[in-house]
């Protein structure tokens, strides 16, 4: 597999975060800083999933993609719901959004309100044209690096005495923690899809002070990743090569402690 069909395999699942991104957008009580319509990985079923949607009656549920099996899973306690599955192989955005607004009338959710306004890659996910999929090597490789991700920036958590949620945001499909240190200095960091910084999907590290992002002084190259200085300013590690996925990911730790300590200037002998 090359880069480019693992790239495929991200911008595919990304349209179909994005939707669960809409569902939670309209359904959840919205929060300032639109953490409400963010996604979790979870590792056990390698599944995204959206917060807990509150139904009347008590019911609850929450929007599932298996990316490996090509649906959305409604998960609830509510009775009325007979068919939890959306079937994303093979099915246009319209029936993709038709069938949740009636399966969501069925768990007296206002299901006709609900419609996606826009996906990162339409011309993958159409409105009337059979969906373009990525190989199933590709899907494995992402499950992979999104689990691998999650257990980096648990261990990085934990290692720095740091509190995050570790989220995915549909918007930008990147896997992320938010950290405010004592000093005041905000970090944003985690893994990211190919884009405008970089051609290959990366880790990332970035830190801001008074609201504006820094750069560490610094006199030497770090060992397999490096820095950018322009629009956006931090550190990123690049996966060039998807065969090298084991060592990306075991490298992972050590790439966020090490422009972690430069940024916060903290030497380690």
């Amino acid at each position: 597999m090359d880069i480019q069909d693992y790239n495929f395999a991200e911008k595919s699942i990304h349209n179909y975060a994005r939707i669960l991104g809409a569902i939670a957008n309209f359904y959840i009580k919205s929060e300032t800083d639109y953490s409400h319509s963010n996604l979790s990985w979870n590792d056990e079923k390698k599944v995204l999933e959206t917060r807990i949607i509150h139904l009347p009656n008590n019911f609850v549920a929450t929007i599932e993609y298996h990316p490996n099996h090509f649906h959305f899973h409604i998960s609830t306690n509510c009775p009325n719901l007979k068919d939890p599955l959306v079937l994303s192989r093979n099915n246009n955005l319209n029936y993709i959004i038709r069938t949740f607004q009636n399966n969501f009338n069925l768990i007296n959710l206002d299901g006709q309100g609900f419609t996606v306004a826009k996906l990162p890659y339409p011309e993958i996910l159409q409105s009337d044209v059979k969906p373009l999929q990525p190989t199933k090597d590709a899907i494995h490789l992402f499950e992979k690096i999104r689990t691998g991700t999650n257990q980096v920036l648990v261990n990085y958590l934990k290692e720095y005495d740091l509190n995050s949620e570790i989220r995915i945001w549909p918007h930008n499909f990147d896997t992320g923690i938010y950290c405010k240190h004592s000093n005041g200095i905000e970090q944003f960091a985690g893994y990211a899809p190919a884009d405008s910084i970089s051609e290959f999907p990366y880790y990332y590290n970035s830190f801001y002070k008074d609201g504006k992002a820094f750069l560490p002084n610094f006199d030497e190259q770090l060992s397999f990743w490096n820095w950018v200085n322009s629009n956006w300013k931090g550190a990123i590690y690049p996966l060039g090569n998807p065969n090298e996925v084991d060592f990306f990911l075991s490298n992972g730790i050590h790439f966020f402690k090490q422009t972690t300590n430069k940024f916060l200037n903290i030497n380690t002998f």
